[in-house]
């Protein structure tokens, strides 16, 4: 009887565990995505300086319908986890009071990253 029981617990074990494959999501992860972009104004409030050769740039946001205050300001730094390079800085002319183009990406269709923001170095439209 010992036998049968043995095996009656491993048949049981195997089956529980090959019915788990059968319940997993067969969804992928990233693949082909549509998104929603909303532009928004990314006016520079302030230039500083973290090295001698790097910078990072705090912008204000001129519309807060998507950010309520009081995060309706952008710290470059924590946005890229990156600082901008002096060179990119002085070619661009980024300073205080010239406006660029904040992008929200927001997912509508698909499995990729429900929410995507960047600053983009243009001026807005």
């Amino acid at each position: 009887m010992k036998k049968y029981t043995w095996f009656i617990a491993i048949t049981l074990c195997i089956l529980i565990m090959s019915s788990c494959h059968f319940f997993e999501s067969t969804e992928a992860a990233g693949g082909p995505c549509i998104y929603k972009d909303t532009q928004l104004v990314a006016r520079v409030i302030a230039v500083d300086s973290y090295d001698s050769t790097h910078y990072d740039v705090l912008f204000k946001l001129d519309s807060n319908a998507l950010i309520p205050s009081p995060h309706d300001t952008i710290l470059y730094s924590l946005q890229t986890s990156n600082y901008l390079d002096k060179s990119v800085v002085d070619s661009l002319g980024i300073q205080p009071g010239k406006a660029y183009t904040y992008l929200v990406r927001e997912i509508i269709e698909g499995h990729c990253n429900p929410r995507i923001t960047r600053i983009i170095f243009q001026k807005p439209n």
